[in-house]
């Protein structure tokens, strides 16, 4: 089966998405967990050990979610995408 150029350029936008969407959410978590925005956030009371493991859980698997679509590989992309169900979606609902 042949791909149409219309749906190279389709998949193409969506691969692009699906690396840059990760990455911009872990600079957003970037700046919230390391800069103090008053009146949203109170990062001066707490502790540094504490943003470095905050920090490592939340980058880390957005780091793999946008290396795996990066990269392309179908296995690599179906567990980035239990990555984002389960931590993501379940665990950030639970927590509200």
């Amino acid at each position: 089966m042949v791909a149409l150029p219309h749906q190279e350029e389709t998949v193409m936008l969506w691969m692009i998405s699906a690396v840059t969407t990760p990455l911009a959410l872990a600079l957003y978590l970037c700046i919230t967990d390391q800069i103090e925005l008053f009146p949203w956030n109170s990062v001066s009371a707490t502790q540094r050990p504490l943003k470095i493991l905050l920090s490592l859980t939340n980058y880390i698997p957005l780091l793999f979610v946008a290396l795996a679509f990066l990269f392309g590989t179908h296995i690599l992309m179906i567990s980035a995408l239990a990555i984002i169900f389960i931590f993501y979606i379940i665990l950030y609902v639970a927590c509200w």
